[in-house]
Formats: structure tokens, sequence, C-alpha cells
């Protein structure tokens, strides 16, 4: 069998259970009695885990949390007091699901149901007054107002008394940790891959730098930051050697890695192009390209390495195999884009933003885990490439994308 039918294969075979298995959240609305969170198919109570936390801030409130098995298709929401809450907040939490946060007076309790491809989010005591008012009026029942109180009262402080002790008793720690502001943990192994290598030069730039140099000692630079912060760092390659693309998200698989970093730098053809017209930081993540921009800086860095594929299959790949990281890896990229801005423009005040993007990049392909490229810059701008021997401007990005694993794990 051909390596790209073997491809093929491997995209048909978890396609099957990716696409079955994948419910999509496509909106959330609220009201001062439900939340409503719509999704693209029908989730089952399976998918679903509630739990609640105490706040040991505020004794009066606790939090009431549901984990939901899909993927949230809209950006993170939050929400302010409303009668059933008094915070509410619904993002993704890992790669398989959402988690929906609510916070709440101790008084009161959330429960759930699920209605077609909706699951409504409402106050318990809502809800089993609707059940208990319909029982009452399929009986006739002909007793006063008030006796109707004390009787859904007496129900209703069963059940809490009941279900609080099994939720107290059943608190998973991970649960626990997200309640509070989170310190990264410094156990976390990071695996950064400086690009290209040997035989591969990379792009060549302004008086022939080459980019494998370049990045590879802004590599080393990151590494020793993050080891200073207590992190495990690995380097796909620790000389000037060549490493092929899928070895270097193999390497990182095997190890464990909680992130990939690959850290590249951008060039433009010169004999079509004005070399100081591009310039800026751009992050990439991996995603079918959606912009012709995206499609060519791809190709550039992808080189043959790939090309035993049709584009059918490429495609194929993409749509299916990554699919589950990358909320993840554009949460990740979105912190680098960030934290390496910030740090730049700290001395550099010209620096161009140049976006996050998706893209093919075939050296993220097979990532277990967050996966993200970065290019650091233009080594066929004038000014950059000046800026690329600068050890001012070296440090700099070599701070900011420390600061951006800190910031992906204080927050995820």
């Amino acid at each position: 069998m051909s390596r790209t039918l073997k491809l093929l294969f491997l995209v048909l075979f978890f396609a099957v259970g990716l696409f079955a298995a994948e419910a999509k959240l496509v909106s959330v609305k609220t009201s001062d009695t439900s939340v409503v969170l719509e999704f693209s198919s029908p989730v089952s109570s399976d998918d679903i885990k509630q739990n609640k936390l105490d706040n040991p801030q505020n004794k009066s409130t606790y939090r009431s949390f549901f984990d939901i098995r899909a993927v949230s298709m809209i950006k993170p929401q939050s929400f302010t007091k409303t009668k059933l809450f008094d915070a509410l907040k619904v993002s993704q939490f890992d790669k398989e699901h959402i988690r929906v946060v609510a916070v709440l007076d101790t008084h009161d309790k959330l429960v759930y149901r699920i209605d077609g491809k909706s699951v409504i989010v409402e106050n318990e005591q809502k809800q089993s007054k609707e059940k208990q008012d319909t029982t009452k009026s399929q009986d006739n029942s002909t007793k006063s107002e008030n006796t109707k109180n004390e009787a859904a009262k007496d129900v209703l402080s069963n059940l809490n008394l009941e279900s609080d002790k099994k939720q107290e008793s059943t608190i998973e720690p991970s649960l626990v940790n997200n309640s509070q502001p989170q310190v990264p943990d410094k156990r976390k192994i990071i695996v950064i891959d400086p690009g290209h290598g040997g035989k591969d030069s990379g792009a060549i730039g302004i008086n022939s730098k080459k980019e494998k140099n370049i990045v590879f000692a802004v590599a080393v630079l990151t590494k020793e930051l993050l080891e200073k912060r207590g992190y495990k760092v690995l380097l796909t390659r620790d000389g000037d050697y060549f490493v092929e693309l899928q070895d270097r998200t193999r390497f990182a698989d095997s190890k464990g890695a909680d992130l990939f970093l690959s850290i590249h730098a951008n060039a433009v053809d010169l004999r079509h192009s004005d070399p100081g017209k591009a310039k800026g930081v751009e992050t990439f993540f991996l995603s079918p390209a959606r912009s012709e921009r995206a499609k060519r800086a791809a190709e550039k860095e992808n080189g043959p390495s790939m090309d035993v594929m049709d584009s059918i299959t490429k495609g194929a790949f993409l749509n299916v195999l990554n699919r589950e990281k990358i909320v993840a890896s554009n949460k990740f990229a979105i912190d680098i884009h960030r934290a390496v801005l910030a740090n730049l423009r700290a001395k550099f005040k010209d620096t161009v933003d140049g976006g996050v993007r998706e893209a093919p990049f075939w050296v993220l392909v097979g990532a277990q885990m967050p996966a993200v490229l970065v290019e650091i810059g233009y080594i066929t701008n004038p000014d950059e490439a000046e800026r690329f021997d600068n050890p001012i401007f070296r440090n700099l990005l070599a701070r900011g994308l420390a600061d951006a694993v800190d910031s992906y794990f204080e927050n995820n």
C-alpha cells in the first residue's frame, strides 16, 4: 500500500468516530429563568457532568459546574447578573469539553434538561414547582396555594440535603483547582522546534542570513528562560542538522509534551516583491488555509516533505485528524502573539502585528498537544533582518514566548 493510500485510510478511519461523536456549541442565550445552549447535534445525559463548589471567599455563594462533551464554535461567553445567577461563563475547558460555570446564591440550585439539540439550565425550584403544579392539576387538587408552597419546600429541602452531600463528596480535584486563579504547573513539558537545520537552510535573507541559524538562537534563549521558570524544555534539534517534519511532532508525542512551539522566520521572493513592505510577527495554528497569504506561508515552510499527498488527501487529513486540538492551539497561538508583541513593542515600537492565522503547516500535523508555529519576522526585510542580530531583540522575543507559555497554563 502506498504512503498516500495509508494516510487516506487513516483519515477515513478517524473520520467515522470523530464526525459521529462530536457535537458543536453554536449559541448561548440567557434569560431571568434559564440558560439555553444550542448544539449542532443532540447531546445525551452521559455527555454532561455536573458538580458544585463552595466559594471560600464568599460564604453566601457557590459555583455550579456543567462539563459538556462538545467543541465550542463560538468565542468564550460571559454574562452578568440575572435573576437566575450572579455571573455565568461558558468556554472551551479542554479539547473534548465545554464548561458552564455559574455563580449562585447558596439557596439556589441549577439543574439541566435536554430538549432536542438544546441543553437548558434552570433553577431547580422552578423545575420542581412546574412538575408539582402539573401533578396537582391532573389530580384536580383543591389545596390552597399556601399548602402547595409548603409541600414544595419540604420536597426541595430533602432533595438539596441529599444531592449536596453527594456532590461535595465527589468533586474532582480538577474542578477544585479550576475554581481559583491557577498557578502554572512547572512540571509541564514544552517542546520547542527550531525550524529547518542542516541541509535545509530555510529562507535566505538580507546579507545571506539563514533562517535556520536565527530561529535556533531564539529557541535556545527561550529554552533557557523557561527552564529558569521551572519547566522541562526539549528541542527537536540541539545543533545544525536536519530533522524531517513528521519526526518533530513524533518526538514531542513520545516525550508526552504539553505544548509544541515551532519557531520560524518569514520571507518573500526578492525577485518579485519589495522587501521593505513585508514585515511583522505572524502566528499560526494548524487548519486548512483561510487566505492566500497563509497558504503561501505554509508552502514556504512545508517544503517537499508532504508532496506525496494530493490536495484532496491533504485537505481531509487536516479537516479530520486535527479537529480535536484546533481550539486549544488557537488559544495558545493568541497567547503567543499577544506576549511577543507586548515584549517587542516595549523597545521596538514599530513592530508590526501580522495577526493570528490558520494555515496547513505540516510540521504541526500529528501533534497530540496544542501546537503553534510563530514567524518571528521577515528575514528579507532590511530592518527586521538587522534586528535579528540584536541581542536585545532576540531576548525580548524569547521573553515573549516564555510569557505566553505561562499565560496559557494560567488560563487553561
